[in-house]
């Protein structure tokens, strides 16, 4: 049962099929809160574009650092979740972690509504 009263549900629901809206989180643990999807893209460039945090790298520059990272994770998994010898695959469905495999790399971004812009 939903602890939402039924108007609260229907905005919440309104707002979730609306494909210019996204339900994003505020940052510092205020929890969900709406934006348009406009100013969720041009949140996260502007974030993006800070050349003091984030650095363009040439493609096989990021593949190879892609790969540094995603074996670093596979010998992470190996060492703290190993398989036993029967297994083919890690309890959590994966068998390795590949230089394509996206599921541990993931870019998060929270909105901030109590600083200035």
């Amino acid at each position: 049962v939903p602890n939402l009263r039924p108007n609260e549900k229907k905005i919440l629901d309104d707002l979730r099929d609306d494909d210019m809206m996204v339900i994003a989180l505020a940052d510092k643990g205020l929890g969900p809160c709406a934006v348009t999807l406009e100013q969720y893209i041009t949140d996260a460039l502007k974030h993006l574009d800070d050349d003091s945090t984030y650095e363009i790298l040439d493609e096989t520059t990021a593949r190879s650092k892609l790969k540094e990272i995603s074996d670093a994770i596979s010998d992470w998994l190996d060492k703290y979740e190993p398989r036993k010898p029967s297994e083919k695959v890690r309890r959590d469905g994966s068998g390795s972690v590949s230089a394509n495999d996206t599921k541990y790399l993931r870019f998060k971004l929270g909105e901030s509504w109590n600083k200035d812009p």
